[in-house]
């Protein structure tokens, strides 16, 4: 009976028959060697002949993955093997990767780098760790994505060197080791999402943690393997647009539940490894809450796509080092400890804090935590974070006049005779132009840098207001014309007060003769998205 099936993708690979022979010297098991050949055959010297091993061709090439799921479905072995059709073995790799093995682990052996000509490892120092990154470097080919990388200071840590089975964060692919029956549950190899060929151990590692399993490193055993490189070159044909396909399928991890079996998230998997270079708390622990709606986007969405925190996880997916924003909404009856209420301009909850002294609070205005202290008195845990402007790469209108003054907002925004202002301004030579609808942040900075002034004229003085309209002109350099609100104070002298729309008029004629562009981007720098996160990060 069949104890090992070993399969190996290969297309146009200069040393497979070196690794067919080598997995069939270096097995003490029942074993048979799947090859699969894409898109091409070896010359007839290259044929091992030993019945042990099957080749499967393929005229048309599929792509590594779906080799790979093909020589899968025809294993008859209890255990799956994958390798790369340039590796080399320890003296029975097979039995000794068996021996130690759960049925829902994988095992990865010890890897050294190959010296192919010479059919031995390079050096006595194996990559025994790797993590996996977080997408936050923009170098990374194929763009910023989550990629495995030789974690050194585990690497060099002495206390890890006799654990010879240890838990394995990430690995590169190149061998793995798991019952087939396992391989089928976690549903791999999905090239139509990944692509065909990259982010293999990303899906096959993400898939066997967050599902209850275990992905370890045994170093009982070990394979050396080749990194191609230009001299060699490469199989499969690994262009741009895979990489972004694969990277951004992979990414999608970050968002919560990617995959039907899942049962917790990445966050929880990166904090049992904790710590982990290029992760941080903010990354880990925020959860942000939020629901549909302006306030949503910009204090839920945008604030957790910056940390790249979890929002609005499945239902049980929390954990006790959590820390919750609530964005203008009534935390759960069974809401976690350490949560926050981003109240926002939503006085109806203020009833309910008083019930629950346990949450904490934001103000995003200085009147509203003024006006919140009141309420709640004092001695309640209450936190100034203002809104962040929409300007993240800190664009500057150009000097063109002004021609074309902007609102935008709903009808509330802009309470007085419409009709009216515009003859007048009409008669000024000035266009209004009301932006209504907008979902996304581009939406909002394409009606910035359109606009050469803003009006902003509402009637009601709501303490719980704030003043992100004015400070996402300011940041473009666009000056701002607005009946006075007291939720402007920490603003003031940064925008023209009108009360009417004669001073409306009044005020567009003055700022023609010219206005200080570069005070109002100045003030506006202290509400850019990297600014206003420190504020989060004091939470933690």
């Amino acid at each position: 009976m069949v104890a090992v099936s070993v399969v190996v993708p290969s297309r146009k690979e200069q040393f497979l028959s070196q690794t067919v022979q080598d997995l069939l010297d270096k097995a003490r098991g029942e074993i048979e060697i799947i090859v699969l050949l894409e898109g091409y055959w070896p010359p007839g010297d290259e044929i091992n002949n030993d019945p042990r091993v099957r080749y499967l061709h393929f005229t048309t090439p599929r792509g590594m993955r779906g080799a790979i799921n093909a020589g899968a479905a025809v294993a008859r072995g209890k255990y799956l093997m994958k390798c790369d059709a340039h590796c080399m073995f320890d003296e029975g790799y097979d039995v000794k990767l068996a021996a130690d093995l759960e049925p829902n682990w994988i095992a990865v052996p010890r890897r050294y780098s190959l010296d192919a000509e010479q059919w031995e490892p390079k050096s006595k120092k194996a990559i025994d760790y790797m993590y996996l990154c977080a997408p936050t470097d923009p170098n990374d080919y194929g763009g910023p994505s989550l990629h495995g990388r030789t974690w050194r200071d585990k690497q060099n840590d002495a206390s890890l060197k006799e654990v010879l089975i240890d838990d394995l964060m990430s690995a590169q692919g190149s061998c793995w080791f798991m019952h087939r029956d396992y391989f089928n549950w976690l549903e791999i190899l999905d090239d139509v999402n990944y692509g065909h060929f990259c982010f293999e151990f990303q899906e096959i590692g993400l898939k066997c943690w967050l599902s209850g399993g275990r992905v370890i490193r045994n170093k009982k055993t070990w394979y050396a393997h080749l990194h191609k490189g230009r001299k060699y070159g490469r199989g499969w044909p690994l262009g741009k647009s895979t990489l972004r396909k694969g990277a951004a399928y992979s990414n999608r991890w970050m968002a919560g539940k990617l995959w039907h079996k899942q049962t917790r998230d990445i966050r929880a998997f990166v904090h049992d490894f904790e710590p982990v270079p290029t992760w941080d708390d903010k990354s880990i622990r925020f959860v942000f809450h939020r629901r549909r709606g302006g306030s949503g986007e910009i204090r839920g969405s945008q604030m957790a796509k910056y940390f790249l925190a979890r929002i609005n996880p499945p239902e049980g997916w929390v954990y006790d080092f959590d820390v919750h924003i609530w964005v203008k909404q009534q935390p759960a009856k069974d809401y976690q400890p350490n949560s926050w209420l981003d109240i926002l301009d939503e006085p109806r909850r203020i009833p309910w804090l008083r019930e629950h002294p346990d949450v904490g609070v934001i103000a995003s205005s200085d009147t509203s935590l003024d006006f919140l202290r009141s309420k709640l008195g004092n001695d309640r845990r209450i936190v100034f974070i203002p809104q962040h402007h929409c300007n993240y790469d800190n664009y500057t209108n150009p000097d063109r006049g002004i021609f074309n003054v902007g609102v935008i907002g709903g009808q509330g925004a802009l309470q007085l005779d419409i009709e009216e202002l515009k003859r007048r301004l009409i008669k000024i030579g000035v266009n209004l132009i009301w932006r209504k609808q907008y979902t996304k942040r581009k939406d909002v900075c394409a009606f910035y840098a359109g606009i050469d002034a803003q009006v902003v004229f509402r009637k009601q003085d709501r303490p719980l207001k704030n003043p992100l309209k004015l400070i996402n002109a300011m940041s473009f350099g666009i000056p701002t014309i607005a009946r006075s609100e007291v939720a402007y104070r920490e603003v003031d002298g940064y925008y023209t007060p009108a009360r009417n729309i004669d001073e409306i008029v009044s005020a567009i004629l003055d700022l023609r003769r010219g206005y200080d562009k570069k005070a109002l981007v100045d003030r506006a720098a202290m509400y850019h998205i990297t600014e206003i996160s420190k504020l989060y990060e004091e939470l933690l």
